[in-house]
């Protein structure tokens, strides 16, 4: 299947990808597999959401979660079900949790060797496609979230991948690889929601790539059909694994199967818009890039502490800007003088970084996942930037020698964190979770925290009717989390069970307002009645905090 048009094809675009590319693209997806590999996070809390897979673990069938990440639980399943072919078996939870990451390991490093091929195919220079992306793949949010079991790598692999087979679909003018484009798209939306913010970039290059192929106007009939099989490729696909979850949940409802669609319950504790969040951009790209202040809690803190974190941040802030405004001054001086590859690439990144961009602003500018592909657009038009021939002066010397030799040594000093956090021992944490589970019945039901003990309990060992997670509640139903607990608490005890509260009570009142209450809307006294009504029975440790598993006492009426 493939579309009209004049066939008037530009004299400087390639037809295809060299072998000495598909080499190189092979080389760098090797080295980098084994890189992330070897370096394998222990800390199974370095990066948030790792610790899901556990559940997988727990459950060994396919079941789905929220829009956020949807298919999560599908990909590691048939992941863990790939390894075991060649012998890789899990005999616990951690060592699950250590094969999964082998999955975002290869996903990230096949993600770097799609970037390098757009990077050549767009610019022609295997030493500036070979620094980019290994700036990229060094950079914080990507060397963590690789060397990790989080659900967003392999959504990025699936956008990227996307891209690539619409670019060659269009060289091949091939209708077939603009809607296989499509599904890969939706495929990367239910694998991680925020993914498909790349798609726009897709119909822009089809857009310019059709502008440059044909002389024929951008509304023609015939470049309007691309766009439209792109875009049915993306929401047949979109649909069709929705309504595959519904099936497999019994949701069936046509209203709520609609409903669930749209649905993203963080939203009323997470998205919006504000001077806060345009003001902390900055710091979430530096802070994403180069290790500098990796606690951050906001500027008001950030300069009220360790002056030398705030030092190295504010050079690094000062030389990583200055850098993109001179690679977007030479771009702007030399646009007339673009090669079509170059120009092409130039339109496509540079809407692709507008629009993935809208996730970290709307929703948290320091969240490493929203960061993964921002991340590598910015690479990608940094190394168009790169190949414009330089003038003789020092600005040139700059942008094209000393500041790229800095960002990649900034970018190596993520080693040591990295590999701090393939030696932690989590073991602890295991057993005290394994513990609590010795202590609760099937029938019993605990209600958590997002601390360590409870987080791993709950994945690994509770049923899943029976843990309730009272701030991700809180985080869906603000105090409406409050009247869901009472009711689970009232049918448990009514059953015969006995109700569990594991670390939830321990926070005190600095804890609580530090999330709970501003994002959540609830107050701390509505747990205060279960407090009053309830004693410790065993204690556990997470780091210098305290975590209690204390049994309510029936019953418990109000």
């Amino acid at each position: 299947m493939q579309f009209g048009g004049h066939s008037r094809r530009h004299k400087f675009l390639r037809p295809s990808f060299h072998a000495r590319e598909v080499s190189g693209a092979g080389a760098i997806f090797a080295g980098f597999a084994v890189l992330y590999a070897l370096l394998r996070s222990g800390d199974i809390f370095a990066t948030d959401g790792a610790h899901r897979c556990l559940e997988i673990f727990h459950r060994q069938t396919i079941f789905f979660h929220e829009n956020n990440h949807l298919i999560y639980p599908v990909n590691v399943l048939a992941w863990a079900r790939l390894a075991a072919v060649f012998g890789l078996r899990a005999g616990g939870p951690f060592e699950f949790y250590r094969i999964t990451e082998l999955m975002n390991c290869v996903a990230a490093a096949a993600s770097l060797a799609i970037v390098f091929l757009l990077i050549q195919w767009t610019i022609s220079s295997w030493r500036i496609a070979l620094g980019a992306v290994m700036a990229l793949g060094l950079s914080r949010a990507f060397f963590s979230q690789a060397t990790n079991a989080n659900e967003a790598v392999v959504g990025l692999f699936w956008s990227l991948l996307a891209i690539l087979v619409l670019l060659l679909g269009l060289h091949a003018r091939s209708r077939w690889l603009a809607f296989v484009s499509g599904l890969l798209f939706a495929l990367s939306m239910v694998s991680y929601e925020s993914m498909v913010f790349l798609a726009p970039a897709g119909l822009v290059l089809i857009w310019q790539f059709w502008k440059q192929e044909n002389r024929e106007s951008p509304a023609s009939r015939p470049l309007l059909l691309l766009e439209g099989i792109f875009l049915f490729g993306c929401g047949v696909a979109w649909l069709g694994i929705h309504a595959w979850a519904d099936w497999m949940t019994g949701n069936t409802r046509p209203m709520e199967m609609a409903r669930q669609l749209f649905l993203v319950r963080d939203a009323r504790s997470y998205l919006g818009v504000g001077p806060a969040k345009a003001l902390n951009l900055p710091a979430g790209v530096i802070r994403n890039i180069f290790p500098v202040l990796t606690q951050f809690e906001g500027f008001r803190r950030a300069f009220s502490g360790p002056r030398d974190s705030l030092l190295a941040f504010l050079l690094a802030s000062a030389l990583f800007f200055a850098f993109l405004i001179f690679c977007g001054m030479r771009v702007w001086n030399h646009r007339k003088e673009l090669s079509a590859p170059m120009n092409l690439g130039l339109w496509t990144g540079a809407a692709g970084l507008l629009c993935t961009l809208v996730p970290p602003i709307i929703w948290d500018p320091q969240y490493e996942k929203l960061w993964l592909q921002p991340l590598a657009l910015l690479a990608f038009l940094i190394a168009i930037a790169l190949k414009i021939p330089a003038e003789i002066n020092w600005q040139s010397t700059f942008i094209c020698r000393a500041a790229p030799a800095l960002i990649l040594l900034g970018v190596l000093l993520n080693f040591p964190p990295v590999a701090s956090a393939h030696r932690a021992d989590v073991s602890e944490f295991f057993r005290q979770a394994r513990d609590v589970s010795g202590k609760v019945g099937a029938e019993d039901l605990v209600v958590g925290d997002w601390d360590r003990v409870a987080m791993l309990y709950g994945d690994a060992w509770a049923p899943p009717d029976r843990i309730m997670d009272f701030v991700t509640q809180g985080v869906y139903y603000g105090r409406g989390a409050t009247d869901r607990l009472r009711q689970r608490v009232a049918e448990t005890q009514l059953s015969g069970g006995h109700v569990y509260f594991l670390g939830l009570l321990d926070l005190g009142e600095t804890e609580w307002n530090a999330f709970i209450g501003p994002r959540c809307g609830i107050p701390m006294s509505d747990l205060e009645p279960y407090r009053e009504h309830s004693h410790v029975i065993a204690t556990y440790r997470d780091g210098s905090a305290t975590i209690s598993l204390r049994e309510l006492d029936p019953p418990l009426t109000q």
